[in-house]
């Protein structure tokens, strides 16, 4: 069982990333700059937050900030509270077409939501929800820890 289990969560880990590949393509951007924009859908951040959550250096994740705001997904603006304050945020379009973009790309490529029926889409939706958990706010790169 677990041996069938592993290949299939290995599978699932290479259709995920092959799917990633498209939807960059799709959007018109790279693969960093994609996960960065995935981030900032869910919630503005500073370019000091996205790095953390992302894992990227402060020089790379304002690269990709500067990348995505010339395409027009994001802006910088300033925080509500303190103005000195730089939140990155998507701009409506941005938000719109990270949000469309997925399903787009599915009904293109496969007839629909990866040939799920749209009643068992929520249920898929449940079970990732139910296995992910909660988001983290500020995950670093993965380190391995078996020996």
């Amino acid at each position: 069982m677990s041996d069938r289990l592993s290949v299939a969560i290995r599978r699932y880990q290479r259709e995920v990333d092959q799917f990633d590949q498209a939807l960059a393509g799709f959007l018109g951007v790279n693969r960093t700059d994609l996960r960065c924009l995935d981030f900032l859908v869910e919630a503005p951040r500073s370019a000091r937050d996205l790095a953390r959550a992302t894992g990227l250096t402060p020089s790379a994740i304002t690269t990709a900030i500067d990348r995505l705001e010339h395409l027009g997904y994001v802006e910088r603006t300033r925080g509500a509270v303190d103005r000195r304050r730089i939140l990155v945020e998507p701009t409506h379009g941005g938000t719109a077409q990270a949000r469309r973009s997925p399903v787009r790309l599915c009904r293109r490529g496969r007839g629909g939501h990866g040939g799920l029926q749209r009643e068992r889409g929520g249920v898929a939706r449940d079970v990732l929800r139910a296995g992910l958990g909660p988001p983290h706010p500020a995950r670093g790169p993965a380190t391995r820890t078996d020996p």
